[in-house]
């Protein structure tokens, strides 16, 4: 099966949400699905979860609400 992961969250990350996101991706890949993660793009070099393709996503507006619009589309 092929999973898209949207996130609106700059991936890799430290935070607790980053955490979370890594498991579920790393849940899904190794079940066998064919992993699809959208994101912000990452802030650190924390490799992915194996069997996972990133798909970062653009987001250059400086206020939160218009990044999170552009997000959307």
């Amino acid at each position: 099966m092929r999973v898209a992961f949207a996130a609106f969250e700059a991936f890799p990350n430290h935070k607790g949400a980053g955490t979370r996101i890594t498991q579920t991706l790393t849940a899904l890949a190794e079940a066998g699905h064919d992993v699809h993660l959208i994101s912000l793009p990452p802030r650190t070099n924390t490799p992915l979860p194996a069997g996972v393709t990133h798909h970062p996503l653009r987001a250059f507006a400086s206020n939160y609400l218009e990044r999170a619009l552009g997000f959307r589309g």
